[in-house]
């Protein structure tokens, strides 16, 4: 509007400059009132423009023109009509002149005033660009932020989860403490068993149809699943087979995630992390339930026997892979036990078995296992362990033993007497991918080591 405006008035000077120059030449004598009318013109129409430099140039124009217009009307001087008009042609020029130039300033600041907002537009793009970039990078560091939390949670989940021993203890922890990465009305179940009617019985068939895990992130497919069993308004489904091969013929436990939030992939990175957690600990579980129904103890010591070590040890060993920890084990084995049998009787033997077992159950750690491997030999697996703690901890045995006694009546003279003894001990730590004989072949060679040396010795 204000440019429409500005156009007009100029308009409006030429037609009334062209007038007003018309009425000065043939009207010299009135050009005290017209020659400034012209110039309050002109200044009106910058006056619109907001130039302070030309409003000031073109006021002293104006002033200079009235104040020569004032010294060129003189009643008494003689009236001289040629000189007159050549003077106000003079001073129109002049002043037809500065508009001109002040034109050219006009287009100059013009210029100027382009290239500026031009310069200002592309600044203002940068900066978007960076303040767009700099809140991809707050987000970006938000969410590293929370995935760094979220794994933070898992490992001590995971810690938790190692020392429940029962599966309604799992169930009861798995349902409640995995909330924690979940927003919403999310709901989770551990399924120990297949369910026979409604929204999970639905799921698992689908999952096991598929043979894979399920994940679903859209409430049509949804709804086209659950049918009319989505009350709740259901988005977001994961459900997690807790077995390796799902198939019709296989028993499997069932990890259902369902929310009426939206579940991103992220959630089913984590899911599948914590299933994984899951699945080893109802692994254990079931592992301890089964030794329970056999009979994995040496009558005599009360320890495990060598079968039950073994299968123990294959599950420390893929534990020790798994979270990468440290894993030793250790065999010991009594010096001179025949002739302890020999000489005292084999009760006397039995008697001594005892006392070593004894001594290993009161100096182990409860999460230490050991067993009776056989005869006179002991077997001891230290989770979490390296081997120069193992051979610590052995030699603390290996002294105690030292100092220990048992009573006997010598077969022989049949006097009472105190019977001492002491053991040669072997360590060994898990290194490479040995399998459990390997393993036990390499512990069994540096106890026969310890014999060999000397006996009543450690060796690593």
């Amino acid at each position: 509007m204000k440019e429409i405006i500005s156009f007009l008035l100029k308009v409006l000077i030429v037609v009334l400059g062209s007038f007003i120059f018309y009425n000065i030449v043939r009207y010299p004598n009135y050009a005290v009132v017209i020659f400034p009318t012209f110039s309050i013109l002109i200044i009106s129409s910058y006056l619109l423009k907001d130039i302070f430099l030309e409003i000031v140039v073109l006021f002293v124009i104006v002033l200079s023109g009235v104040f020569i217009s004032l010294l060129l009307y003189n009643d008494n001087a003689p009236y001289s009509p040629f000189l007159d008009k050549i003077i106000i042609l003079i001073e129109t020029g002049w002043m037809m002149g500065c508009f001109y130039f002040l034109q050219k300033i006009d287009e100059k600041v013009n210029q100027k005033r382009t290239a500026y907002l031009e310069k200002k537009e592309s600044l203002q793009e940068k900066f978007s660009s960076l303040t767009f970039a700099q809140q991809r990078t707050k987000e970006e560091i938000y969410n590293n932020s929370i995935q760094i939390k979220n794994y933070g949670l898992i490992e001590k989940i995971a810690d938790k989860l190692s020392s429940i021993v029962s599966l309604k203890d799992l169930k009861m922890f798995v349902e409640k403490e995995f909330q924690t990465f979940f927003l919403g009305q999310t709901d989770i179940k551990l399924l120990l068993e297949p369910p026979e009617e409604g929204i999970e019985k639905k799921i698992v068939e689908e999952v096991t149809k598929n043979n894979k895990y399920l994940y679903i992130n859209n409430s049509e497919t949804i709804k086209n699943l659950l049918q009319d069993e989505n009350k709740n308004l259901i988005r977001s489904i994961i459900c997690i087979p807790l077995i390796e091969n799902v198939n019709k013929n296989s028993q499997a436990n069932y990890l259902l995630i369902s929310s009426t939030q939206s579940l991103s992939e992220d959630f089913l990175r984590i899911t599948m992390l914590l299933s994984k957690y899951v699945l080893l600990n109802i692994a254990n579980i079931k592992l301890i339930e089964i030794t329970k129904e056999l009979s994995i103890t040496d009558s005599l010591t009360g320890l495990y026997v060598q079968k039950y070590l073994k299968e123990i040890l294959q599950e420390e060993i893929n534990r020790a892979k798994f979270y990468e920890k440290k894993l030793s084990i250790a065999m010991i084995d009594l010096d001179n036990f025949k002739k302890i049998n020999d000489t005292y009787g084999h009760n006397t033997g039995d008697d001594v078995l005892v006392c070593i077992s004894n001594i290993l159950k009161s100096r182990l750690r409860e999460t230490d296992i050991i067993s009776r491997y056989g005869g006179d030999e002991f077997c001891v697996i230290l989770p979490d362990t390296n081997k120069e703690n193992a051979f610590k901890v052995m030699e603390d045995i290996r002294e105690i033993a030292n100092r220990e006694e048992v009573f006997a009546r010598d077969i022989k003279n049949g006097k009472n007497k105190k019977v001492k003894f002491n053991v040669s001990c072997g360590v060994k730590e898990y290194e490479k991918n040995y399998t459990v004989e390997e393993f036990l072949d390499l512990v069994d060679k540096n106890l026969y080591k310890a014999k060999s040396l000397g006996k009543n010795k450690t060796v690593i």
